[in-house]
């Protein structure tokens, strides 16, 4: 009975890491970390156009359109920026909890554990 049930763990163990197999979370991290440099980077282009139209320009309806399209990019990209920084912490979070998990079953179950990119990931899987 206790090696029916140690196979059956093993056998829910393989399945879940075989859903991870493939997934790259260091580059899916480093790409948003790229979309938020980029939401920044539109911020002080929307920055530096509102700095021009307050030097340059005289009130009236022009000025108005520029200033709205301005404040619109800033804040519009303010947002994405929020989400991106979620999304970030929950990658680096999912991350801890695979390499928490991954030592857990290494020890528990004889499994072999290699590093890959900085990041602990079950290798191999003995006895399934």
């Amino acid at each position: 009975m206790h090696d029916h049930i140690d196979s059956f763990r093993n056998q829910q163990y393989s399945r879940l890491i075989a859903g991870f197999d493939g997934f790259d979370f260091v580059g899916e991290l480093t790409r948003i970390e790229k979309m938020i440099e980029s939401q920044q980077e539109r911020i002080q282009e929307a920055q530096n156009q509102l700095n021009l139209i307050n030097r340059e320009f005289l009130p009236g309806d022009i000025e108005s359109v520029y200033r709205d399209r301005a404040l619109t990019a800033m804040n519009d990209s303010s947002d994405k920026i929020d989400r991106l920084e979620i999304l970030k912490d929950c990658f680096i979070f999912a991350i801890t909890k695979l390499k928490v998990f991954s030592r857990m079953l290494a020890s528990d179950f004889n499994l072999s554990v290699s590093n890959v990119n900085g990041f602990t990931l079950i290798g191999v899987i003995v006895g399934v």
